[in-house]
């Protein structure tokens, strides 16, 4: 449900879908690949609510237990950039240079 309203700009629905299913155990374990790429999306909802604080929550809670989630990455810099934290979003695009930038065509379109 969550996807629909994402796809149609009703981007504090989808949060709320989101965090349904993400509460929901037995359907998503937390550390499920599915879960992380659920609290992502979620996180883009946020940012295009512009709840810029919880989003990026949700980033750093993905990489803590999936270091290598690209998207996780971009979103965060994304955030941080929002937040007028150019600096420590270019502190993130550097770290994930250094690992992704000729690997990944995330990183490159979003750097």
């Amino acid at each position: 449900n969550g996807q629909p309203c994402f796809k149609r700009g009703r981007y504090l629905e989808a949060v709320e879908h989101f965090m349904a299913a993400m509460k929901e155990e037995t359907l998503v374990p937390g550390q499920a690949p599915l879960y992380a790429m659920v609290q992502c999306k979620r996180a883009e909802a946020q940012m295009l609510s512009e709840k810029y604080l919880q989003g990026l929550k949700d980033c750093e809670d993905v990489l803590s237990s999936q270091p290598e989630n690209t998207t996780a990455w971009t979103v965060q810099a994304e955030f941080l950039n929002a937040l007028d934290k150019a600096g420590e979003a270019q502190s993130v695009f550097m770290q994930i240079l250094k690992t992704w930038r000729s690997h990944n065509p995330t990183i490159e379109e979003c750097y």
